[in-house]
């Protein structure tokens, strides 16, 4: 069995997008405001269909991702790191639970428990994330700003053995 290294900064990102982008199961704790539920449900679509291109436009050019240890990662590098691991990838699963928002500034915190998957010709990357999405409204709607994590698990890919 064979493991291909994934930097701990590229794994921090796609678990970091999978919270962002996914929701097929959902459980809320309260209320989640229904055009971000919409955005959720957008990005999952795009993400499904590994379209990077559509992605990226998703993501506002100020985003940036906050890591478990406090490190930010601006957008650009980030969407960098998911161009890079989505390459190839056959099929995408994730699970994410809603465990509520609070507002503030205008500014609506999703707390949220996602896990999920992500098989590429390497084999599987799984993860479990705990964190926050801060969403802003904008003249487009809802713009999902930032990502911080709280807690991560990753295990990178690894080659299937036969």
């Amino acid at each position: 069995m064979k493991e291909n290294a994934l930097s701990k900064n590229t794994s921090l990102m796609f678990v970091a997008v999978a919270l962002s982008i996914s929701y097929s199961s959902i459980a809320n704790a309260s209320p989640i405001p229904k055009a971000i539920k919409a955005q959720y449900t957008k990005v999952i679509a795009i993400i499904q269909k590994n379209d990077m291109k559509a992605y990226g436009a998703f993501l506002p050019a100020d985003y940036v991702s906050v890591d478990s240890t406090g490190k930010i990662t601006h957008r650009e590098e980030y969407l960098a790191g998911i161009h890079d691991l989505m390459k190839g990838a056959t099929k995408v699963i994730f699970n994410i639970t809603f465990k509520g928002s609070k507002t503030h500034n205008g500014i609506v915190d999703v707390a949220f428990d996602c896990t999920g998957k992500l098989t590429t010709p390497t084999g599987e990357t799984t993860f479990h994330e705990v964190g926050t999405d801060s969403w802003k409204k904008t003249g487009k709607g809802w713009s999902e700003i930032k990502t911080v994590d709280k807690i991560f698990d990753v295990k990178s890919p690894k080659t299937a053995t036969k």
